[in-house]
Order: structure tokens, then C-alpha cells, then sequence
């Protein structure tokens, strides 16, 4: 999904984005009430995810987030997508 697709979708609230970057990523700077979940941890949260909404993953650059899609899908999330290009080419509003 492209970063522009995602942001309209997130700013109509149609869709939820998880950060799924490392820690120090995540501090550099964040999409605002986008939850932070660390993918070496994702699939110990897979119980909490929303299985009704749109769920959008992002990392750094679209790669991570990109296979942990496919593993999300494998798991039965059928609602999940991957923003192309992640946070360095996000054109949303950033918490820093």
C-alpha cells in the first residue's frame, strides 16, 4: 500500500498502524497513537490485534514490515497490509 493510501486511510481512522521498527527507531521519531509493537515481539501480541479493522504495518523502510505481513496473513489476518516504503517515506505527522 502506498504511504498515501495509508495516511488517508489512518486519518479517516478506516485503519490501524502498527510500528513494528526496534526501540531506538521507534524514539527518532513515531506516527502519533500508532502502537509499538517490536516484530521479534509481534506474534505475542497476534490475540490482541484487531482481526475486524485495517491493519497497517510500517518499519524504516517497507522490508520488515513487508514479511511480517506475510507471516500475519499465514496466521489468518486476511486485514493486514504493508506501507511501501515506511517511515522514510511517510508524509504524516511524526512524534518526536
Amino acid at each position: 500500500m502506498t504511504v498515501d493510501e495509508a495516511l488517508t486511510l489512518w486519518q479517516n481512522k478506516e485503519a490501524m498502524i502498527i510500528d513494528i521498527r526496534t526501540k531506538e527507531e521507534y524514539q527518532e521519531g513515531h506516527i502519533p497513537d500508532a502502537p509499538f509493537i517490536p516484530v521479534g515481539e509481534l506474534e505475542s501480541y497476534l490475540s490482541e490485534l484487531p482481526e475486524s479493522e485495517k491493519v497497517l504495518l510500517i518499519c524504516s523502510s517497507g522490508n520488515r514490515s513487508g514479511r511480517t505481513t506475510g507471516l500475519l496473513r499465514s496466521k489468518g489476518f486476511e486485514n493486514v497490509d504493508n506501507i511501501d516504503g515506511g517511515m522514510l517515506a511517510w508524509r504524516g505527522p511524526v512524534v518526536k
